[in-house]
């Protein structure tokens, strides 16, 4: 058993931008989760979307979205959570009357095996890592 944590820092890893107008760095903690940090800055709409073996967790860090999950439609802020159930549709897009890039954060569990692991691309020479 492995004792000592798993460490991560955005700043040594290279984002995906394959979705245009957003960044994320995501991150295979274990085979329990998968976390990613998204930057949306141009208001890209998410497609709807389902996830069949995982519940996906969403925290607004900063800015505004609307949300839908089901036939529901949500108006997310800063400190917003939501838990998405598997099998649901749902998707994101960034409010326009935000003057702020959304950021927010997702975990998907157990992990999603279809995000791979953003490369390291720089060692920032952590203190014990």
């Amino acid at each position: 058993m492995n004792k000592k944590p798993i460490l991560f820092d955005t700043h040594e890893t290279e984002p995906d931008t394959s979705r245009p107008g957003t960044r994320s760095w995501i991150f295979q903690g274990s085979k329990l989760l998968t976390m990613q940090y998204s930057e949306i800055f141009s208001s890209p709409e998410s497609m709807t979307h389902t996830h069949d073996d995982y519940e996906q967790i969403i925290m607004i860090l900063a800015g505004k979205a609307n949300f839908w999950c089901g036939d529901e439609y949500y108006e997310l802020s800063e400190g917003c959570i939501m838990v998405v159930p598997p099998h649901v549709p749902h998707g994101i897009q960034q409010r326009t009357d935000s003057s702020v890039d959304l950021k927010i954060l997702e975990i998907f569990c157990p992990a999603d095996p279809g995000r791979p692991q953003s490369p390291k691309i720089r060692d920032l020479g952590h203190f014990n890592w």
